[in-house]
């Protein structure tokens, strides 16, 4: 394989492949292309199978309805950055040589843009996770350990 193919596989697979990937995971798991998939995250689907009080279910209510609104706000922001690094791949695949320098410097920028963005969904989680008693934590964990085991099988 030439050198200049080598590189334009690995681009594509370190990040056009991740960056299309970027646009689902910004919706924590809730995309149409992975739902009845096992994934990992917070699944709603089992949050909501567990014995909320009426205060639990309006906080949740309205932590998912802020969540929303960061989302659309974070996929707005998500495309542009997207759009930039694209072009900056670009600009690295046809260039006459490689610069490794750049090429580092742009992967190590899209890897902590990807962890900022992991880090703001935790956050979010936890939040959620917050307004759960012992018990429905203990509940929710058997609950995702059964789907898990399911998955595997």
């Amino acid at each position: 394989m030439k050198p200049t193919k080598m590189y334009i596989s690995l681009f594509t697979a370190l990040f056009v492949i991740p960056l299309s990937h970027n646009a689902y995971s910004a919706n924590f798991g809730n995309s149409p292309a992975l739902k009845n998939e096992c994934g990992f995250g917070l699944d709603m689907d089992t949050f909501h199978k567990l014995d909320l009080t009426n205060k639990q279910k309006v906080q949740l209510a309205n932590l998912e309805l802020v969540d929303r609104n960061v989302i659309k706000e974070e996929l707005v922001k998500g495309r542009k950055v997207r759009q930039a690094y694209r072009i900056e791949i670009q600009k690295l695949l046809l260039a006459k040589k490689l610069d490794e320098r750049a090429a580092n410097q742009l992967t190590h920028k899209m890897a902590d843009s990807q962890a900022y963005l992991n880090l703001r969904v935790m956050e979010q989680q936890h939040a959620m996770f917050d307004l759960l008693t012992d018990k429905q934590k203990a509940d929710y964990i058997q609950l995702e350990n059964k789907k898990a085991s399911q998955c595997r099988s």
